[in-house]
């Protein structure tokens, strides 16, 4: 299996499952957690290739459960990550944008508020932005990202001429 190449991809794809997993409480043990390389390996040699790719880590779905009752969901978040792995990074920022979004907009201090909100918003633009910069120019989640982005300077704009004149609809 030594031939087999692990791209630095794959690991970091593995990183973000193990993280979705956690966010849903289910629990990778250390040894799983840094064993799994040659499992995935091994799907890729039975494969015929010499490369992982992301459609390897499905093996893994037999081998992170702990519980039955866990096996759909570790299916699903593996499922998912293979199919889009930077979407649920990707809503999880357009989601916090904007919830806090709509907490400026309920709050009635627009001054604090604004504060507040931009220093929120930077948060979530300086996560968007080191995303864009981890992915490839012709990558398809690009095109997401920076959607993203120009939400996130929109929504900022939209809430600094909200504080400056109170004219906008959603204020």
């Amino acid at each position: 299996m030594r031939q087999i190449d692990l791209p630095q991809s794959i690991n970091e794809l593995w990183d973000n499952i193990l993280c979705e997993l956690r966010k849903k409480e289910i629990h990778v043990f250390d040894r799983t957690y840094f064993n799994y390389s040659g499992l995935v390996k091994a799907k890729a040699w039975l494969q015929g290739r010499d490369q992982v790719l992301p459609e390897d880590m499905s093996i893994l779905v037999n081998y992170l459960w702990n519980r039955p009752e866990e096996f759909p969901v570790v299916e699903k978040v593996i499922q998912d990550m293979i199919e889009d792995p930077m979407g649920n990074q990707i809503r999880d920022i357009q989601g916090r944008t904007f919830g806090y979004f709509d907490k400026f907009s309920k709050n009635g201090n627009k001054n604090k508020a604004l504060v507040q909100l931009r220093r929120s918003l930077l948060g979530c633009y300086d996560q968007a932005t080191a995303l864009k910069d981890s992915l490839l120019d012709d990558s398809s989640a690009l095109t997401a990202i920076n959607s993203s982005i120009e939400t996130l300077e929109n929504l900022s704009r939209e809430a600094y001429n909200c504080n400056s004149c109170l004219t906008i609809g959603r204020c």
